[in-house]
């Protein structure tokens, strides 16, 4: 039988939780680990397009419009697990799946106005 007296009511060991699942998080788009969808974004007057690879269910628990692409099979991007972003450049959108994934924006002063907008979008 547990005594109940010495069974832990919380794991604060000075370790901040919030700043490790942020951080686990970003490596987890960094590597690509279980990636299971394909974004290619930029291109035309955006510049070269690149590839990120992401997780559907980051994307849709954290964006209304990714939730609704991937949530009903009969769209192609869900089929596909690729999404083409044309209307963005790359580094914003980079900046902005940081977000996603983190809840961190460090480049405001840089990107801020174009984030602000890409949010509205997405």
């Amino acid at each position: 039988m547990v005594d109940k007296q010495n069974v832990p009511t919380s794991f604060d060991n000075g370790i901040d939780s919030t700043e490790n699942l942020s951080n686990d998080f970003q490596s987890l788009l960094d590597n690509g680990k279980s990636s299971d969808v394909t974004l290619l974004v930029g291109g035309g007057h955006f510049g070269e397009v690149k590839e990120f690879r992401a997780h559907r269910l980051v994307l849709t628990t954290r964006s209304e419009v990714f939730a609704a692409m991937f949530d009903h099979s009969d769209t192609k991007e869900a089929q596909e697990g690729r999404v083409e972003i044309s209307d963005v450049s790359a580094d914003v959108f980079e900046q902005f799946l940081r977000f996603i994934y983190t809840g961190k924006a460090d480049q405001l002063e840089r990107f801020g106005l174009d984030l602000f907008s890409l949010s509205d979008k997405v």
